[in-house]
């Protein structure tokens, strides 16, 4: 369903489905919704936050095997986005510029 989304064939007849939620997913499966979010957008009926913060939550419940490379850059990709979002909400209390320096230091600006 998500290819066929993607590009959209001419003519073809796609059955609508229902809305996923991805703490419904077992781990394999939205690891791969997590990959296919992070290549592609989210072309299916799931939010891409929504998949990487369940994702997240997932890794720090459960022990995770990872099965592959791709696998494992899903994840590590997963972690520093959220490890990025966490120093950046830290930051929001802060004033504008404190939140600037933090992102410089962080993408080796300064």
């Amino acid at each position: 369903m998500c290819a066929a989304r993607l590009v959209q064939l001419e003519g073809a007849q796609l059955p609508e489905t229902e809305a996923v939620s991805p703490e419904t997913l077992q781990t394999s499966e939205l690891v791969l919704a997590a990959g296919f979010s992070l290549a592609f957008g989210a072309p299916f009926q799931m939010d891409s936050a929504d998949i990487e913060e369940a994702l997240f939550a997932r890794l720090l419940r459960e022990r995770l095997v990872v099965g592959d490379v791709a696998e494992a850059a899903t994840l590590k990709i997963v972690v520093n986005r959220y490890i990025d979002h966490i120093s950046l909400r830290a930051g929001a209390a802060a004033n504008s510029v404190d939140v600037i320096e933090r992102l410089c230091r962080r993408f080796h600006f300064l």
